[in-house]
């Protein structure tokens, strides 16, 4: 038998001469407290039972009003942080909730629209931080605070429907990084894992 075995893997065993295969695990969700504040196209960051969700935008009435509304999660309730600097929808962060950071998203004005800020979290204060290179909204971020990384996103108006991008930036707690870009054009979607 291969070792470590995963879940979700088939082998045929030559010894027993059986087909093996390793079941997953059934787990189940929760109810768990409603979140407060802007509901749509918020960044977040942490874990299960130690979340920030910042910035968003509640999805009416139009043009879609923009947050900087912060709400902390212990696992249990949630409870107001200070707001980040600036308002925009569609950001995305990285990191855990005493060392977290947010990035990018749209602002509602002024020009230019898409945001290039960074912004890191000490789990009570904001700090602005170097700029990205390139400006985006539904980003995709992951990492930590000091080794933070984004791919794609949405650039300036123009495209179809908003000039999807490639790039790819890291952030190594000073500055932001191109790095090599992506085979293909995304905007939104997700993102996990470390920068490497």
């Amino acid at each position: 038998d291969p070792s470590p075995v995963q879940e979700g893997q088939v082998w045929y065993n030559t010894t027993s001469n059986t087909v093996k295969f390793r079941s997953a695990q059934t787990e189940s969700w929760a109810t768990g407290a409603n979140y407060p504040g802007s509901n749509m196209g918020f960044a977040g960051f942490g874990t299960q039972t130690a979340y920030v969700k910042a910035a968003g935008n509640s999805g009416s009435p139009a043009p879609n009003p923009v947050g900087n509304d912060v709400y902390e999660f212990d696992g249990t309730s949630w409870t107001t942080g200070n707001t980040i600097p600036q308002a925009t929808r569609d950001p995305d962060g990285a990191g855990s909730q005493t060392q977290g950071i947010v990035f990018g998203g749209q602002k509602n004005s002024p020009e230019p629209q898409r945001s290039q800020s960074s912004f890191t979290y000490d789990g009570t204060n904001w700090t602005s931080t170097p700029d990205m290179n390139n400006r985006r909204r539904s980003v995709t971020g992951s990492g930590t605070q000091t080794t933070a990384i984004t791919a794609g996103g949405a650039g300036e108006a123009g495209g179809s429907p908003e000039a999807p991008m490639v790039n790819t930036e890291s952030y190594n707690g000073s500055a932001w990084v191109n790095e090599t870009n992506m085979p293909s054009s995304k905007s939104g979607g997700g993102q996990l894992g470390p920068e490497t």
